[in-house]
């Protein structure tokens, strides 16, 4: 599966969060579908705020660099402490469709709340969750997916999961990637090459640059051609960032029992959610579409597996024509044997009948010298 399909595929499941105001279209982070039957999405909790209860709202693209279209309002069910404190994970639910109008301004018609769509006017889909202990560190490709406050539109990045750190015993692990992470990019998903969700994204870090001429720091001083001057911030990203690893999801919707379990995600008493929520309706399976150099070890296994059936067939081909040769061979030999069977029935039967006829002429014969 072509890289560009696979990444299209799985941004799919990624929305845009924002406060519910309609007269602001800023986006503050994303979250990501876990399972599009029940309507629920995982998140940053500094994204959506602690207070569990509060509302905001969801919208996807519905093309490749198009503005978001807001769908959705959704309900803060569960939500941790922030970075530097707690997990800094959240989750929400769908609750109710927004009201959508056409480019003229006149409203749509009402739509059912399930099922869940996207902006594009297909299923909306989940993600399935990994298991961050099984990356090939460091170097196996990490593909961050989300919708930047500064593009508004979904912005996937790539680049690779190098290692975890543990801070300190009080901010726990992370997961380590280069790969580029914008504010917004907050509470999106980062994947494997088989689209598992193996952590979301934190944090950026990022370094405010500055020089000695500078009146404050952090600041450049840039100085036009008419000798005008300016001093602006400048920050940049210092290249590592950092996701929470997905097993710490998993662990924290696996600790929800009874009525808690109910109330958040609208199920209890499941054993394996990792495995629940994967064989939920409109999950893409895991290895459905792959990235880069699985995408090419996807091929060339099943290029092998086809290889080998092939190699099967013609092995049966050839041991379906042997015996078929060889049943031809024994009927033509029994055929043989029965025609030397009958050639010898036939001579026995001649032989018979000359001496027979022998016997009577001789008889006769004997007859008439004799009287």
């Amino acid at each position: 599966m072509a890289t560009a399909t696979a990444i299209s595929e799985w941004q799919r499941a990624v929305c845009a969060v924002k406060f519910k105001d309609p007269t602001s279209e800023r986006v503050e982070g994303s979250c990501f579908v876990i399972d599009a039957q029940r309507g629920l999405l995982w998140t940053c909790s500094h994204v959506v705020g602690q207070l569990v209860g509060e509302t905001r709202q969801l919208g996807t693209s519905p093309a490749a660099g198009e503005p978001v279209v807001w769908m959705y309002e959704a309900v803060v069910v569960l939500s941790t402490p922030p970075q530097g404190l707690g997990l800094d994970g959240a989750l929400l639910r769908i609750t109710a469709r927004l009201p959508l109008t056409h480019a003229d301004g006149q409203p749509l018609p009402a739509q059912p709340l399930l099922p869940l769509t996207h902006a594009d006017g297909q299923p909306l889909p989940a993600l399935p969750l990994g298991d961050d202990t099984e990356l090939r560190l460091p170097g196996e490709p990490a593909i961050l997916l989300g919708y930047p406050g500064a593009t508004q539109i979904m912005t996937p990045t790539v680049g690779i999961y190098s290692t975890r750190k543990v801070y300190d015993a009080h901010e726990g692990e992370y997961l380590l990637s280069d790969s580029v992470m914008l504010p917004g990019h907050s509470g999106g998903p980062g994947l494997n090459q088989r689209g598992q969700v193996v952590g979301w994204n934190v944090r950026d870090q990022q370094r405010w640059v500055g020089n000695s001429a500078s009146a404050q720091p952090g600041t450049v001083k840039v100085t036009f051609a008419n000798g005008d001057s300016r001093e602006a911030r400048l920050q940049v990203a210092c290249g590592i960032n950092q996701l929470r690893p997905v097993n710490r999801l998993v662990a924290e919707l696996q600790a929800l029992q009874g009525q808690a379990a109910q109330d958040a995600l609208g199920f209890a008493g499941i054993n394996d959610v990792r495995a629940f929520l994967a064989a939920t309706p409109g999950c893409i399976a895991a290895g459905t579409y792959v990235f880069g150099p699985a995408a090419f070890d996807a091929a060339v296994e099943a290029t092998e597996v086809a290889m080998k059936s092939a190699e099967a067939a013609a092995q049966q081909a050839d041991s379906s024509k042997e015996a078929a040769e060889k049943a031809e061979a024994k009927a033509a030999g029994h055929a043989v044997l029965a025609g030397v069977a009958a050639t010898d029935a036939f001579t026995a039967t001649a032989q018979a009948s000359n001496a027979a006829e022998a016997t009577l002429t001789l008889t006769f014969t004997l007859t008439l010298t004799h009287p």
